[in-house]
């Protein structure tokens, strides 16, 4: 069965396509992140919510939604 996140084209931090077996059968925190501007102190937060859930079975995905044109 296909996950909805496989059709939005989710790409890394490095620009390669998230392969959809990354995070299938993992309970997903997908958090809308600012992206090429001064607004990202919550990164280090997140990165450590990541570490600490990870063993959970917990993926925190960060996406930033362009909406201000990066």
């Amino acid at each position: 069965m296909s996950h909805p996140f496989d059709a939005m084209g989710l790409t890394t931090l490095e620009g390669e396509p998230l392969a959809p077996d990354a995070y299938r059968g993992k309970a997903l925190l997908v958090v809308n992140v600012a992206s090429r501007c001064g607004l990202t102190p919550q990164y280090e937060e997140l990165v450590a919510l990541a570490q600490e859930t990870a063993a959970d079975g917990v993926a925190v995905l960060g996406v930033p939604c362009n909406q201000f044109g990066a």
